[in-house]
């Protein structure tokens, strides 16, 4: 996942980016099950912790600079709450292509990732901690629902969902180096694991551009765009929801 994650600290999509600081977020524990319920951006957000200016975002990273996945993620997503709180983003690998829109509100982030991996199609939704995931054919209806109580084997290979995109913020353990720093914008690499290198490029107000991760089993792109514009996610109907506790996977 990146640090920022589809996402991506917050990315949701995030499972395909192999473990980059981007844009993922995880924490509310409530869980959401009014059915058709949705949450809708608000453009106003503000975070005195982010850059003022293109100047102030550059000059906070300087090349050859080390800097923890942690506070490289604080840094990122203040910059997306003061850019208005939601982001879209799209990743492409050999395997998964995806689209996502996400939104930030306080320590958590809601999201709806369209993916298609291999060719079948499964939906995400994210809201206030809880996962809503179709496209498994697995269950009864539509949809089957995670949350932190949730249990069985299936339940658990989908819970890091509600790490990443749920509220959870990364440890400075991992630790990025600054490649390059300039008054237009900033770029960042990590090796998170042997054989694999994640290369984040930020713009001049400090908010992620990409994320690229290269590793044996290929290349993985995210990109970020649409700041700030008005996002609507929808919790699907209780009517089309079945939990993911007791499912069988096949």
């Amino acid at each position: 996942m990146a640090v920022l994650a589809a996402g991506s600290i917050f990315v949701v999509g995030c499972s395909s980016s192999g473990g980059s600081p981007g844009v993922t977020s995880s924490s509310g524990s409530t869980s959401a099950t009014s059915g058709g319920s949705s949450t809708s951006s608000s453009n106003s957000s503000t975070s005195s912790s982010a850059p003022s200016s293109s100047a102030a975002a550059s000059s906070s990273y300087t090349t050859g600079q080390k800097i923890g996945a942690g506070t490289l993620q604080n840094r990122i997503k203040a910059a997306i709450v003061k850019a208005g709180g939601t982001y879209s983003s799209t990743t492409t690998s050999s395997v998964l292509t995806s689209t996502s829109q996400s939104k930030i509100t306080g320590a958590r982030t809601d999201a709806t990732v369209h993916e298609v991996i291999r060719g079948k199609k499964v939906t995400v939704i994210i809201v206030d901690g809880v996962a809503y995931i179709s496209g498994t054919g697995l269950g009864a209806k539509p949809y089957l629902k995670v949350t932190r109580n949730s249990t069985g084997t299936l339940a658990e290979s989908f819970k890091p969902l509600l790490n990443l995109a749920g509220g959870g913020s990364l440890s400075n353990a991992e630790q990025w180096t600054v490649a390059s720093s300039s008054a237009s914008g900033t770029t960042l690499t990590a090796s998170p694991a042997a054989g694999t290198n994640v290369t984040d490029t930020l713009d001049a107000k400090g908010l992620p551009v990409s994320t690229v991760t290269k590793a044996a089993t290929g290349t993985s792109t995210i990109k970020y765009y649409d700041f700030g514009k008005p996002v609507t996610i929808t919790v699907p109907p209780a009517s089309q929801v079945a939990d993911i506790s007791g499912v069988q996977s096949t």
